[in-house]
């Protein structure tokens, strides 16, 4: 049996992980400073497809699995634990929220 990540997980997690560190880490410090999300932060999650992560992608979402919505969490979590539990909510709750749309 094979257990190695498909190529297409790879690159998600490649992603994912440039995602964190160009465009949420910045924002540690704020987050800290003001115990909220800063806006550009929610705007990369949504610009990257996070808030509907699990939608099928003929409905406009990632339509990730299970193991992509892990990696989606624990990239996540590299940044700020509260942005991990914004993310934790929408994959686990098949929320979506549609392009164009706030939250």
């Amino acid at each position: 049996m094979d257990f190695s990540l498909s190529e297409d997980l790879r690159s998600l997690r490649r992603s994912l992980r440039k995602l964190v560190e160009t465009e949420l880490k910045p924002h540690d410090a704020a987050i800290e400073e003001n115990g909220q999300i800063p806006p550009q932060a929610l705007d990369a999650i949504r610009a990257f497809g996070l808030f509907g992560s699990n939608t099928p992608k003929r409905y406009g979402g990632l339509g990730l699995d299970m193991l992509g919505n892990c990696f989606a969490i624990e990239e996540m979590a590299r940044a700020h634990i509260a942005l991990t539990i914004v993310i934790a909510m929408y994959c686990s709750n098949n929320f979506s929220v549609p392009a164009g749309a706030s939250c």
